[in-house]
């Protein structure tokens, strides 16, 4: 011990924001470093200056300005006094108490260290006799797991120790949950295999690619002869068709959006494992089980509630599992708890060589509607959902097998006999559409907007491709009050095909608008009440389908080239 050196306490801080508790800190810190070093039986000039020595600067300098009567300076519990009345005259109640209510669990923090930092807010905020009340309503309510919370909240007569004891239970039993289920994947498939004579399972790993991303997969398509900009040939011999063009998806230029980087990086990617075992003896008493588990999914799952021995508890169907398995808990829940039965078969979580613990196994009735089965559980640590095996899937009329699905008519015999019925892109039978004009607005003759020389060989074919649908019809010997020029735009998804559009921003001051009333979502509902057979409508070229009366047709003549047309069906204008 001669040897040893206790180190000094930490200075006070005289620019602590909470100067009354940095002083209660440094003085509980002094006091035991003077037990500790025996200060304390010396005389009281030795233990002014030991305190002077340790206090820091600062509080030197205060000490300097203090106003003793004549022989206190020399006395140290006036010292003291002077310090601890200069330190507790600086504390704020009100900010103290915003500091208590602030304080919150932070990420890792066990509940003990959580408790302990409220009860040291708490010594500064003057709560009296309602400290332990005031310091269990900011666990409560500062606790980050929302379940306990809810459970602190649905406690009758909570304590501060009670509620500290519910949560120490909670945090130890996540705990072990953990360390139980980190052993083993979460199961959702079960099947019986065979051991081969290794006495081990053999796996075999089959892993799917994932989508290609970024641009050193992008680099290696331009290499093979694909544009990485336009998605087609490459080289070009001439300019990029996606040269100066929008990306439909991120939507910045000189790329098409099937190409586009921020779409292929925004798929997710397919990262399911197949793992299997590879059957070698099939007459070894040991079973194993395999199971394909898309990784981190668990959405739509065939999720069911049955009836086990007079207990509805929750399920899950699995197809490819020839075991009912259990938890141990949903088993300790059911209303009649049936005998166990000693069980050594082993089962194998997917992705696990390590086998289950399986408790036991039962035999109960299980019921689903008006189906009920004698069905075989087996009661297993680590698994979260009870599993219904596919025996007894299909023994509830859960599940089916269906071998062969005939669609009765074939298609290509719906078309052969109705063939007539799909040519072209069909008509709206027995309606027109008429178009009523303000004859006070003057009609309107545009000039022709030249086309590029790049398009016009596909402009002309799709004037030809309208024409031969009957859509537009040619104007000859006959005058044209109203003409309004054509837009060709580019469609965004199909770069090598255009769209032409009318620009009829003239006509539509000229067109007097007809009021209808448009259903709504519940209108639409209400009427299909009772409907049995659906049909689904394709609304491509939906607007083209309606054939525009004769006497209306004169407002949509538009010019190109040689050609004076006059749109016949109701057209998708350029607004």
């Amino acid at each position: 011990m001669a040897g040893f050196r206790l180190p000094a306490p930490s200075p006070l801080e005289m620019s602590d924001r909470n100067l009354s508790k940095a002083w209660t800190k440094f003085h509980q810190n002094f006091t035991n470093f003077e037990l500790a070093t025996g200060i304390k039986e010396k005389g009281d000039a030795i233990r002014i200056a030991t305190l002077l020595s340790v206090i820091g600067q600062e509080a030197v300098d205060t000490f300097n300005t203090f106003i003793f009567p004549t022989g206190d300076e020399t006395k140290f519990e006036k010292v003291l006094e002077k310090f601890e009345n200069h330190c507790k005259g600086k504390k704020n109640t009100t900010y103290e108490r915003h500091m208590f209510n602030c304080r919150n669990q932070q990420a890792g923090e066990n509940i003990d260290s959580f408790v302990t930092a409220l009860k040291a807010l708490a010594e500064s905020c003057e709560f009296g006799e309602l400290k332990d009340s005031l310091i269990l309503d900011r666990v409560i309510l500062g606790i980050s797991d929302r379940q306990l919370k809810q459970q602190l909240l649905r406690t009758e007569v909570l304590t501060l120790d009670k509620a500290i004891g519910i949560i120490r239970t909670a945090a130890a039993a996540s705990a072990q949950l953990d360390h139980m289920t980190s052993e083993s994947s979460e199961v959702h498939a079960l099947s019986k295999h065979s051991q081969n004579r290794s006495g081990k399972p053999k796996y075999t790993h089959v892993n799917r690619p994932k989508h290609p991303t970024g641009s050193s997969s992008r680099n290696k398509s331009s290499k093979k002869g694909i544009c990485r900009n336009c998605g087609g040939a490459f080289p070009h011999d001439g300019d990029c068709p996606a040269k100066g063009k929008r990306c439909n998806f991120c939507k910045k230029l000189n790329h098409f959006s099937k190409v586009c980087r921020s779409r292929l990086k925004s798929e997710p990617e397919q990262a399911n494992t197949i793992q299997q075992n590879q059957i070698e003896n099939p007459d070894s008493d040991s079973e194993y089980t395999f199971e394909v588990n898309p990784s981190g999914s668990r959405a739509k799952r065939p999720n069911i509630n049955i009836d086990v021995a007079g207990t509805n508890i929750p399920a899950v169907i699995d197809t490819g599992a020839t075991v009912n398995v259990m938890s141990e808990d949903t088993y300790q829940s059911l209303q009649v708890t049936p005998v166990l039965q000693h069980e050594t078969i082993n089962i194998y979580a997917y992705g696990s060589k390590k086998p289950l613990t399986v408790i036991g196994k039962f035999i109960a009735d299980t019921t689903y509607k008006d189906n009920t089965v004698n069905s075989e559980f087996y009661v297993a640590k680590g698994v979260s959902d009870t599993l219904v095996s596919f025996t007894t899937a299909e023994a509830l009329s859960l599940v089916r097998i269906c071998y062969n699905v005939s669609t009765g008519t074939s298609l290509n015999k719906i078309l052969d006999e109705y063939s007539d019925r799909f040519e072209g892109i069909g008509k709206l039978a027995d309606a027109t559409c008429k178009l009523h004009v303000n004859s006070d607005v003057s009609p309107v003759s545009q000039p022709h907007r030249r086309v590029p020389f790049k398009v016009r060989k596909k402009v002309e074919a799709e004037l030809k491709r309208l024409k031969s649908l009957d859509i537009i019809e040619p104007v000859k010997d006959t005058p044209t009050p109203w003409v309004s020029p054509i837009r060709v735009v580019t469609k965004p998804t199909r770069p090598n095909e255009i769209r032409l559009c009318v620009d009829m921003r003239a006509p539509n001051k000229a067109i007097q608008r007809e009021r209808h009333v448009t259903p709504t979502i519940d209108d639409i509902i209400a009427n299909l009440n009772g409907a049995t057979i659906f049909s689904k409508l394709d609304l491509n070229n939906g607007y083209h389908q309606i054939e525009l009366d004769k006497d209306s047709r004169y407002l949509t003549v538009f010019l190109y080239s040689c050609w004076t047309v006059s749109v016949q069906a109701f057209e998708f204008w350029s607004q």
